[in-house]
């Protein structure tokens, strides 16, 4: 589900909210919709309500539109600690892992690599991040071992949803 934490428990780190205020080129509309939902003085290192933040993000799209969310996943590459980049095989494989190094107390979502060829991959995840912020989110990953990825949403059935990237 959107927008919704697993848990009022979940948590997610610093890292991940600083991009979400480097994304915007106004600075202080990212601090005030963050304020509002009660998230000041981020701090990389520190933890923060993972529905603060869904709520947070869910005002900024009713604002901006669901591309400035594609564009926060797109930067949160340059703020989060990353498991297995190796190749982008080895990432993909070990995304559910980074997750947990950025989120902590999800004990549900999960991310899987259901197939592999020379130039793409799959991955099925049941997160709940929104859509457009994952497909930002997984094109930043894939750029960082090929500048030409994309992502495309293959579908969504319930609450999974899966992936192609291509490179």
């Amino acid at each position: 589900m959107e927008f919704k934490a697993f848990s009022e428990n979940v948590q997610v780190i610093g890292g991940g909210i600083i991009s979400f205020i480097n994304a915007f080129s106004q600075r202080d509309l990212a601090l005030k919709i963050l304020s509002k939902h009660g998230i000041n003085d981020v701090q990389a290192e520190s933890w923060y309500s993972q529905q603060s933040y869904f709520n947070a993000m869910k005002e900024l799209e009713q604002i901006i539109g669901s591309l400035m969310l594609t564009k926060v996943g797109l930067k949160i590459v340059d703020n989060v600690k990353l498991q297995g980049a190796g190749n982008i095989f080895d990432f993909f494989d070990n995304v559910g892992a980074s997750y947990k190094m950025n989120n902590k107390g999800d004990a549900q979502s999960y991310y899987k690599v259901t197939e592999k060829g020379d130039n793409y991959l799959i991955l099925e995840t049941n997160n709940p991040y929104p859509d457009s912020f994952d497909r930002g989110l997984y094109e930043g990953f894939a750029k960082k071992f090929y500048p030409n990825a994309n992502i495309s949403t293959v579908n969504k059935e319930n609450e999974i949803r899966r992936y192609k990237v291509r490179w």
